[in-house]
């Protein structure tokens, strides 16, 4: 006789009601993504993983078109202690960051409210954003914790699409960071003048004056920058 899928002779207890919050907290101090996040004006993807009771690895990917060595070297002199590594890859044009923390304020603050924290967030410009997932009295609770900490703090209720989107967003923005600063830029202005329509709003010729370049090397850079996206899709396959 088959066992039912989600059977069970066990008892279980009521599933808990978990809600979906998402906070931005505008402050770098004690993080050093926050700070490199806020020199080098952009938005850099963090991966958190525990590694035990009081240590957390977290690990960044930021685009090397925005990464500047001399900027990094100024956050780096705070934070020395804590980089494990920095490795640049420049087949994918990103520069990996890796830092450890024991006993961190903020894992801390997050971990005894009752939430809990999805393992992706972003710092954008210096400000923290991350999901978090807990019973209904779990923001309030957590909103007040941080604001004993940090400068400035909002909370707004998210959906769960919104992550596996974060998840996505992501996942694309490593795909773009494989083209040089020319090859995107093309694409987008491609993108945004129709280049790419089912019915084209502007030809090569058009596009090639639009973006100062030749007819041969526009699309020479075109068709390098869609080969480039299409092997790191299908590598990932």
């Amino acid at each position: 006789m088959s066992t039912p899928i989600g059977g069970g002779s066990h008892p279980r207890s009521p599933l808990p009601r978990l809600h979906l919050y998402e906070f931005s907290v505008g402050s770098t101090r004690n993080s050093m993504f926050g700070a490199l996040s806020q020199v080098l004006a952009t938005r850099i993807g963090i991966l958190v993983v525990r590694v035990s009771e009081e240590l957390y690895l977290t690990l960044a990917s930021v685009d090397l078109g925005s990464f500047d060595k001399h900027r990094f070297r100024e956050v780096y002199g705070a934070f020395k202690h804590n980089l494990l590594g920095v490795h640049v890859d420049r087949g994918r044009g990103s520069v990996a960051v890796v830092a450890a923390k024991y006993r961190c304020p903020f894992y801390e603050i997050v971990e005894s409210s009752g939430a809990i924290l999805i393992p992706m967030y972003t710092y954008d410009r210096g400000v923290r954003r991350f999901f978090v997932a807990g019973p209904p009295d779990m923001a309030e609770r957590l909103f007040d914790n941080l604001r004993e900490v940090y400068r400035s703090v909002s909370v707004r209720r998210a959906r769960w699409s919104e992550v596996f989107e974060e998840y996505r967003r992501q996942a694309l923005l490593s795909v773009l960071s494989t083209l040089t600063d020319r090859q995107r830029a093309i694409l987008e202005v491609a993108y945004r003048k129709g280049f790419f329509d089912d019915v084209r709003r502007v030809g090569l010729e058009e596009f090639s004056e639009v973006v100062r370049g030749s007819k041969s090397s526009v699309s020479v850079t075109i068709r390098r920058a869609l080969r480039k996206i299409l092997a790191e899709l299908y590598s990932a396959v």
